[in-house]
């Protein structure tokens, strides 16, 4: 449904929709709905005179407007988080990366804009990885069954796994530094690296270069890669939600001569 926004500029360019009456001296202009329907005819012979480029400024004015009014309405990800414990703020962090949850991120941590950024570049892939495979399945059905089942693996294993094993790891914990070893059943598994928390004005936070220094996938190294990774997927879904391929071979193409 159309903003009131919208509406109203939607309608404003349906009155300069020119329309020329066969067998008419005058030249008369048909305002539109929303919907394209006429609704009604207003003779306006001053707008006879209109430049081409005024009908093209309005075009790309409320083409812009359409879109500002848009963006507005997509909800920000939001994650509850707790920062009670150095295990629940573990899971917390690893919650917010997962859901793209930028502001409840920069809550849970310590460290500098530089050091937040390796946590938002494994985000922006996480997010890459959901959209790439909900534009595949809703676009290429079952040409994409293979690749959907191998994402979602993917995913399963970056993000849910990931949670799971953090919320059932062993805590090494002191008075104001903590550190949380993914694991099973509370017995940590010596391959996954810890999480390194520190408590901060009574709440426990994320220390993100400790972490970092043992997670090879969280280091600043990765970063760039990791990013790069997920706006090239991120490109992909768009193009492909905009009916940009006929089949799935073509988009696979593309897909694999983007992938940095």
């Amino acid at each position: 449904m159309n903003s009131p926004v919208q509406t109203e500029a939607l309608s404003l360019a349906g009155t300069l929709t020119r329309q020329r009456e066969f067998g008419s001296e005058s030249n008369q202009y048909r305002r539109h709905s929303a919907f394209g329907a006429n609704t009604a005819i207003l003779p306006l012979p001053e707008l006879n005179r209109m430049p081409t480029f005024a009908h093209f400024t309005l075009y790309v004015f409320i083409l812009a407007l359409s879109l500002v009014v848009g963006c507005a309405h997509e909800p920000k990800p939001h994650i509850d988080i707790d920062l009670s414990s150095p295990k629940s703020a573990a899971v917390s962090y690893l919650r917010a990366m997962s859901a793209g949850d930028l502001d409840s991120l920069k809550a849970l941590t310590i460290g500098t804009d530089e050091q937040r950024k390796p946590a938002e570049a494994y985000s922006a892939m996480i997010r890459g990885l959901r959209m790439y495979d909900q534009a595949i399945t809703a676009h290429f059905g079952s040409d994409a069954i293979r690749d959907d089942i191998e994402l979602k693996q993917k995913l399963t294993e970056l993000v849910d796994d990931r949670i799971e094993r953090t919320d059932q790891g062993a805590v090494l914990e002191t008075e104001d530094s903590a550190r949380v070893a993914p694991g099973l059943n509370g017995k940590p598994l010596p391959a996954r690296p810890p999480i390194i928390l520190k408590k901060d004005k009574g709440v426990w936070k994320v220390d993100l270069a400790a972490t970092a220094e043992r997670d090879k996938s969280l280091s600043p190294s990765s970063a760039e890669r990791n990013q790069a990774i997920g706006d090239a997927l991120l490109k992909i879904a768009t193009d492909i939600n905009r009916g940009r391929y006929k089949s799935f071979a073509d988009m696979q193409r593309d897909a694999d001569a983007g992938m940095p």
